[in-house]
């Protein structure tokens, strides 16, 4: 996404619990936040047991104003269990 400032937008990366403490407004840990942006990359360490996360683009603060977001999402991992 690129723009000025009334094209700002909020991305957070974040577990499913702290997801549904976000949803009922509250925050919870988040292991990405960026602010307020209108371009940006995302890095990010996970925590290493399994989990559902969400990544969020927000666009709560300014609402009005439509905006076009383009994410090229990449997750890379390390295999922790043996291959037999």
């Amino acid at each position: 996404m690129t723009g000025g400032v009334d094209q700002e937008i909020e991305v957070y990366l974040m577990s499913a619990d702290a997801f549904v403490s976000w949803q009922d407004g509250y925050t919870g840990t988040m292991y990405y936040d960026s602010g307020k942006v209108n371009r940006g990359s995302i890095e990010a360490t996970l925590p290493p047991n399994a989990d559902t996360y969400y990544l969020i683009f927000d666009n709560r603060s300014s609402a009005r104003i439509a905006k076009s977001v383009q994410a090229e999402v990449t997750l890379h991992y390390d295999r922790w269990w043996p291959i037999f």
